[in-house]
């Protein structure tokens, strides 16, 4: 997408854009991305589209590693609190660290929008934790591999709590999980196939799901090509 009078080259450093009044202005190159992917989604709906929380599409997971096992955030009447948990591996109960960057994010998304197309909180997830990597539009290398198994992990056994107003939901988001511990990304024995969401966590989803457009997270997410046609960088 081009536009006149903007200096060839510049990338992300100057976009330009008239629909949100900041032609030939210098931003950031997160928020130039999320004002180029504006214009070009402005004219034109989704043509299916994703579905989050309406409480976490204003507060979500930490964008960073946070110290300690807690970590709360609140925008207006919305508030979210994560407590880190514990899974069993068979002998010993594991402390998980909180889910914290975008793997985490992605992952509530896809299993969130899946739920509410299925009228289902049994969400199928493929056959191999590769096959789901996929799915999300995520690098299936060996570090982030690794990586997302850790986050997985963390999403699955973290608690949530959401705020809205006076009310107040627990709302842990997956109830049922099968960790994996292979360390091939190929594994399949291992990988539970399918992601069940808690019956409180589903029954809110299916009642506030905001509508969202796919095309949109990856000038926030920086994800990889695949899903959403376009190139990570990190």
């Amino acid at each position: 997408m081009s536009g006149d009078g903007g200096a060839e080259g510049a990338g992300d450093a100057a976009p330009q854009s008239d629909l949100f009044g900041l032609a030939g202005a210098a931003l950031p190159p997160t928020s130039a991305r999320i004002v180029r992917l504006g214009e070009e989604i402005a004219g034109s709906p989704p043509e299916r589209p994703d579905y989050l929380h309406s409480v976490l599409c204003q507060v979500g997971l930490p964008r960073r590693r946070v110290e300690g096992t807690t970590f709360e955030r609140t925008n207006g009447n919305a508030s979210l609190l994560v407590e880190a948990g514990k899974l069993w591996n068979g002998k010993d109960w594991l402390p998980q660290p909180l889910p914290y960057g975008t793997r985490p994010r992605l992952a509530l998304v896809h299993l969130s929008s899946e739920a509410v197309r299925t009228r289902s909180p049994t969400v199928e997830v493929g056959h191999s934790v590769r096959e789901f990597l996929l799915r999300l539009g995520i690098s299936t290398g060996g570090e982030e591999y690794a990586n997302f198994g850790r986050q997985m992990r963390a999403l699955a056994a973290c608690r949530m709590t959401l705020g809205v107003g006076l009310e107040t939901l627990e709302a842990k988001p997956i109830k049922r999980f099968a960790a994996w511990v292979s360390s091939s990304p190929h594994q399949r024995a291992l990988w539970p196939g399918v992601i069940e969401l808690t019956p409180e966590f589903y029954e809110s989803l299916a009642e506030s799901a905001v509508p969202l457009d796919a095309r949109a997270l990856p000038a926030r997410t920086k994800v990889t090509a695949g899903r959403f046609g376009v190139s990570s960088s990190r």
